[in-house]
């Protein structure tokens, strides 16, 4: 596993925020609007916060906007931890736990789900576009 995986999930379990750190190719998160807090304060900080983690050349943030509906993930969130070229786990998340999946099948799924997730959301840079447009709305 990736030290920075491993770290991530560590973290994420303990309900602790992550760093990005480390050469290659870095965490990837999809996410819709909805994921981000509406109280204009807290708000503030998410933005400014994922507009920090957007200026990492190893991290890539899409969100896929509210307008096009339905999508892959809609069912919960999971990450895909790649421990070598030739494998990969799935962790996610219910309420009170966390799950590393290895079953082949589901990990399969979970990549395609995946990718049809990025397909949907907007590129990286559209997407940083957007959050600061977000965040400027709110000094108004």
């Amino acid at each position: 596993m990736l030290l920075s995986d491993a770290r991530r999930v560590g973290a994420r379990s303990q309900g602790r925020p992550f760093h990005v750190a480390g050469p290659g190719v870095g965490p990837g998160k999809v996410t819709g609007p909805g994921a981000v807090g509406s109280a204009g304060g807290v708000m503030k900080e998410q933005l400014d916060h994922l507009l920090n983690l957007a200026r990492h050349p190893f991290v890539q943030i899409q969100c896929v906007p509210s307008a096009r509906g339905a999508h892959s993930a809609m069912d919960g969130s999971f990450v895909i931890l790649e421990m070598s070229e030739a494998e990969s786990l799935v962790y996610a998340e219910v309420p009170g736990a966390g799950h590393v999946i290895v079953d082949a099948q589901t990990v399969a799924n979970s990549l395609r789900k995946f990718g049809a997730l990025r397909s949907q959301a907007l590129p990286h840079e559209e997407t940083v576009r957007s959050i600061e447009a977000r965040r400027g709305h709110l000094d108004d």
